[in-house]
């Protein structure tokens, strides 16, 4: 039986021998995305250290919010790997401008705020000369890296805990209602998330529209769809994954659903609309199939995501981008709602707008009281309602006032 350096160092040369495959020729001018993450951070390192290139050009976008910023981790890698690194601090303002870009470069509607840096990073490249990107998009589906697989983990644990303890922890939670704060919604989510099974489990806050069916569909709405549509589609994925680990069957799940549906569309088109080809080395069948094999315990070893992959990178990464609390490309679109009046001027004006009504999906009182709850802090319902945003502009760039 191979030792766990063993295998380490087998993921490791599998990984390496997969990007050094994906550097483009010199007849195009290339380089790649570098968030300060470990899966960017480990394909700029291994194609400047083992690919024996010289100043691989690296792209990157921080923010003006310092809990949202990583080119501190970007500086890092670029020490680390002797980089060339581009680097662009975004502000609100300039999301608001790149929002209408977004519109036109996809044909349907797409709510991933992340579409709105990625597409900043990439014209920052095509500036640059530059014609293709390597992202590294898909390492945390193949290596656990998602902290959802954690948090699953956590939710799984008290779903198992003695019956008293959950029922005295539900008789508290009715004690206190009314109370409308953060943290204790934070609970009331913990727990009620806890009593479902997976998927809906992990999925639950891709199914907004199932969850509140009564009131944010309108009645009309309502008459044309069922409330379990949504769950449904992921439960299908889920039941189709050839394993009995629960967290392979999550990461299959992801890898159809985050991955297909999602980032690689938000990846590809912001990319494409700024004149970028994208290559996913992390994404290559032949890896996916070799991760895929890797034993579970190895990718999330108790609460340790990435397990398996940290030790293949132990060389290769910095200490600190080793350790470092995932944030990738993710904006704070949270701050921005909350905060910037021009975002919460549009979010208004569109969302409760006369051609938002006449359309008939959503109760906009419904709306309203998300956007009011989230300018309180109460909870978070940026996702839910850039979502919304981006629905309501296409169908007015698209289909038409309502």
């Amino acid at each position: 039986v191979a030792s766990e350096r063993d295998i380490a160092r087998a993921l490791r040369e599998q990984i390496q021998e997969t990007v050094l495959r994906y550097r483009p020729s010199s007849d195009h001018p290339w380089g790649t995305f570098l968030s300060g993450g470990t899966d960017s951070s480990s394909i700029a390192g291994i194609l400047s250290e083992n690919g024996r290139q010289a100043g691989v050009a690296t792209f990157s976008v921080g923010f003006e919010e310092a809990n949202y910023d990583e080119l501190r981790y970007v500086e890092i890698a670029t020490s680390r790997f002797s980089l060339d690194s581009h680097r662009k601090t975004m502000t609100a303002s300039e999301g608001l401008e790149v929002i209408p870009r977004l519109l036109e470069g996809f044909d349907e509607p797409f709510g991933n705020s992340g579409a709105i840096p990625t597409y900043l990073c990439a014209a920052q490249a095509r500036d640059c000369g530059v014609e293709i990107l390597l992202a590294g998009d898909g390492g945390d589906e193949i290596f656990g890296g998602n902290e959802g697989y954690r948090k699953n983990l956590i939710l799984g644990w008290y779903q198992h805990a003695p019956r008293a303890f959950r029922d005295l922890t539900a008789a508290l939670l009715r004690g206190l209602y009314g109370l409308d704060d953060y943290r204790l919604n934070r609970v009331r989510n913990f727990v009620r998330r806890g009593s479902l099974p997976n998927p809906e489990r992990f999925y639950i806050g891709d199914s907004f529209a199932s969850e509140y069916f009564e009131t944010l569909l309108t009645g009309d709405f309502r008459a044309l769809v069922r409330q379990e549509e949504s769950l449904e589609v992921v439960r299908q994925a889920y039941s189709q994954a050839a394993s009995s680990s629960e967290l392979h069957r999550l990461m299959y799940l992801d890898l159809k659903r985050t991955i297909v549906d999602s980032d690689i569309v938000k990846v590809g088109r912001a990319s494409r609309m700024a004149g970028i080809t994208v290559a996913y080395p992390y994404l290559d069948v032949s890896l996916v199939d070799y991760a895929g094999r890797l034993p579970a315990s190895q990718k999330l070893k108790g609460l340790q995501k990435r397990y398996l992959f940290k030790k293949a990178m132990r060389d290769i990464l910095p200490r600190k981008i080793r350790r470092k609390k995932k944030q990738g490309f993710d904006l704070p679109m949270a701050i921005w709602l909350r905060t910037v009046p021009a975002f919460q001027e549009q979010l208004r004006d569109t969302l409760l707008s006369e051609s938002t009504s006449v359309r008939g999906y959503f109760n906009q009182a419904a709306i309203s009281g998300l956007m009011d709850r989230h300018q309180k802090g109460t909870w978070d319902y940026s996702v839910e309602l850039f979502r919304l945003l981006m629905l309501e502009l296409w169908h007015q760039n698209y289909v038409g006032q309502g």
